[in-house]
């Protein structure tokens, strides 16, 4: 619990702060959902489309609905990425392993870890994120078949959470440091969603490349990124040779990483597996806009600088609307994660725009 505490404290330590968002962020909006009241924020951009996209961002684990979008964190870019392509995003909060409470800022989600005895919580936050969907159409005629999940580390495997057993609503996930577990509790139709997955090689503790304990044993074991990445291959029916591979310009020489990126094609109704890979990456979200301290990074590893990793996401999620299950037949194996996306050629002179050098 104290060191909960302590990555907290750290996650909020500042080195600058990026753009400022036009819209609404309209704050601690709660329903009932199985015997709670749930808590969320939810974001309008000026000029919201008659009816808009849907992202559902999920805070990481021992963190909250308000860290996610303040401070230093890179999710922060997603609200400005709404402004510009007039989507509405809900940011829910997950529960607080230790207290039961809902609306403090220990929270966790109750992600698919069946051998999690440290910080699963047991809430139903399938049905909460069911409960957001329809509070978001009854109130904004949302587009049911462009609603997408992402988030990272926990809110990471949320999100894989939600492809498993929301997959009838759920259009696209984009996963940024985060594996299936090992050992899963998670249950559903075998659902084909297109995939964004986005994991550091340098991850060996929080959430380890190479799969194994996420922190120690008590907090239950994943599959490596590799596995993961494979899991939705073939889940999605794609090709198991990428399409496309991207190596990314080195625009932060300082940083100490490098981003790569596999796009694999041709699955069931046009359903994509994106991979990318931060070498040397530590459990952190690529940013420009959004660099973390020195003190955060000595204990969550290397961020890249190379890409803005919210958007190379949007790019892949707004590409895809709702599919479908997948049909008899269609061998599914145990295996992978995917996170990742192609686009936007970044140009050098952002390199120059840096305000935080290592």
């Amino acid at each position: 619990m104290v060191f909960r505490r302590i990555l907290t404290f750290l996650s909020i330590l500042l080195a600058f702060s990026a753009t400022a968002q036009s819209g609404t962020l309209v704050t601690a909006n709660s329903l009932s959902h199985d015997g709670f009241t749930r808590y969320f924020h939810y974001y309008v951009p000026d000029g919201l489309s008659p009816s808009p996209p849907l992202l559902v961002l999920l805070h990481g684990g021992t963190r909250s609905y308000n860290q996610i979008i303040s401070g230093t964190s890179a999710s922060q870019e997603w609200l400005t990425i709404a402004d510009e392509e007039k989507f509405l995003v809900i940011i829910p909060n997950g529960v607080d392993p230790d207290t039961g409470m809902t609306d403090t800022e220990n929270q966790n989600w109750n992600d698919c870890r069946a051998d999690d005895i440290d910080t699963a919580t047991g809430a139903d936050d399938v049905g909460f994120v069911s409960a957001l969907i329809d509070w978001a159409d009854s109130r904004f005629n949302i587009d049911l078949d462009r609603v997408y999940s992402t988030g990272a580390s926990n809110g990471g495997m949320m999100s894989f959470r939600l492809a498993h057993e929301l997959g009838d609503r759920i259009a696209a996930i984009a996963v940024f440091i985060a594996n299936e577990p090992a050992v899963s509790e998670c249950t559903g139709l075998p659902f084909v969603v297109p995939t964004f997955i986005c994991n550091g090689d340098g991850e060996a503790l929080f959430m380890p490349w190479s799969g194994g304990f996420v922190v120690d044993a008590s907090r239950g074991t994943v599959k490596s990124a590799i596995a993961t990445r494979d899991f939705w291959i073939n889940r999605n029916g794609t090709a198991t040779t990428p399409s496309e591979v991207i190596n990314y310009p080195n625009l932060d020489l300082l940083d100490g990483t490098t981003v790569s990126s596999e796009r694999y094609t041709g699955g069931v109704e046009g359903a994509e597996v994106m991979f990318y890979t931060v070498s040397s990456g530590g459990h952190t979200i690529p940013s420009i806009n959004y660099q973390l301290g020195l003190l955060a990074l000595a204990v969550v590893g290397r961020q890249s600088n190379d890409i803005e990793g919210a958007r190379h996401a949007w790019d892949f999620l707004s590409q895809h609307t709702l599919g479908s299950p997948v049909p008899p037949g269609l061998p599914i194996h145990n295996g992978a994660v995917v996170c990742t996306v192609c686009s936007v050629l970044i140009a050098a002179a952002l390199f120059l725009q840096r305000r935080y050098r290592y």
